[in-house]
């Protein structure tokens, strides 16, 4: 199986407001809501062919660049992860989703 990425927010700009958000309901527990507000970024085949394009597509749900990062809830067909930086700079929550067996289906 093949997973890609489809969206990425950074407790930085451009992404502080959304990655507030979703930071609020993980500490809260709300990983579902967490989860569904992130997969709003999901536009289906676009999305998928965006990995494509950027050579986005890998074979860990993980970031093999991000050793720290772990899986905080998973629905399928997405994971919702967390990165968090050893030096403390850096944190960021991730939604990866599996690369269909079909190419047209859509996630």
């Amino acid at each position: 199986m093949q997973y890609y990425e489809i969206t990425r927010f950074a407790d930085a700009w451009p992404d502080m407001g959304e990655y507030e958000e979703v930071d609020r309901m993980v500490k809260r527990g709300w990983l579902r809501k967490a989860m569904r507000y992130m997969s709003e970024w999901d536009f289906g085949q676009e999305t998928l062919d965006a990995a494509r394009s950027h050579k986005g597509i890998r074979d860990s749900v993980m970031d093999k660049n991000s050793p720290r990062d772990r899986i905080i809830y998973s629905k399928p067909p997405y994971y919702l992860c967390e990165s968090h930086c050893k030096s403390g700079l850096y944190d960021a929550y991730y939604l990866v989703a599996e690369v269909p067996e079909n190419p047209t289906e859509q996630s």
